[in-house]
């Protein structure tokens, strides 16, 4: 009799555990983002009240912002980040609004969460592609990272005036969508032990930068590169494959930092993280 109430339990709990439960209602669409710092939250846009609502994920509200007035109808508003077109750790997003206006239709538009404008294009909305690369991967993102920058793509004009233009942005893409190599830039605590392997890029790091790498067989010579976000070279390291990793100083200032892996002469790998104290 008690092994029978023992399996009758059991069949009750996996019952409970394995129901659909509704968590919450939202009166608008919401999408799930990453941000830099945050992480994972959900985020409302409601063009009614002009307010973006941004929740996390277990529904309470983690910040709002209101959507700055448009003299056109709003056509769409994402990328809602924290480290993507700026680097202030506030919230920012795009707005793209369309015109009647022959010579302008769209205006795309950068805002942060206190509603600087951070950029504008008059004739232009992202652009997405359905393209496949050579690789069979989709390629089609309006913003993307190409191995060296986070890059923006706009569609600009229209008919045979069209174009597209590409923008170095001076933030990076959060890890869902980054491309995860063998150099990462982590934040280190060299008073403690921490597991480097379980650690993704790219994280904030304000104390002590460990790059670890790992160089090819038969590699002759290797060095690794830092440079800032214009491009300056900071610190050239000659490395071999005694050891795996490197460390970089807490003397660097805040902001982007880009770390070239090069051997025998070719860059085989470039990545990027964010210094903030």
């Amino acid at each position: 009799m008690k092994k029978l109430s023992s399996i009758v339990l059991i069949v009750l709990s996996m019952s409970l555990f394995g129901q659909i439960n509704l968590v919450n209602i939202y009166s608008k669409q919401i999408y799930l983002t990453k941000l830099h710092i945050s992480g994972y939250k959900y985020v409302e846009v409601n063009l009614t009240t002009s307010l973006i609502t941004v929740y996390n994920t277990n529904n309470s509200v983690f910040a709002t912002m209101t959507l700055q007035p448009q003299p056109y109808s709003i056509q769409s508003v994402g990328y809602i980040s924290e480290n993507l077109f700026d680097l202030d750790n506030g919230l920012e997003y795009y707005v793209t609004t369309y015109t009647n206006n022959p010579t302008t239709y769209n205006i795309f538009k950068v805002y942060n969460d206190n509603g600087t404008l951070l950029f504008q294009r008059d004739s232009a909305a992202l652009f997405q592609t359905n393209s496949i690369s050579t690789y069979g991967l989709f390629r089609g993102d309006p913003i993307f990272y190409d191995g060296a920058f986070t890059k923006m793509r706009l569609q600009v004009g229209f008919g045979a005036a069209t174009r597209y233009e590409l923008y170095n942005l001076p933030g990076t893409i959060t890890c869902d969508y980054c491309s995860n190599g063998t150099i990462t830039a982590i934040y280190s605590n060299p008073k403690t032990d921490i597991n480097t392997e379980n650690i993704l890029y790219p994280n904030p790091a304000n104390d002590f930068i460990k790059i670890k790498y790992q160089l090819p067989e038969k590699a002759k010579k290797a060095e690794m590169k830092v440079f800032d976000s214009t491009g300056k070279l900071q610190e050239l390291f000659e490395i071999t494959s005694t050891f795996d990793c490197i460390y970089l100083s807490k003397s660097y200032s805040n902001g982007l930092y880009y770390f070239q892996l090069i051997v025998d002469n070719q860059v085989i790998k470039t990545e990027k993280i964010i210094v903030q104290k």
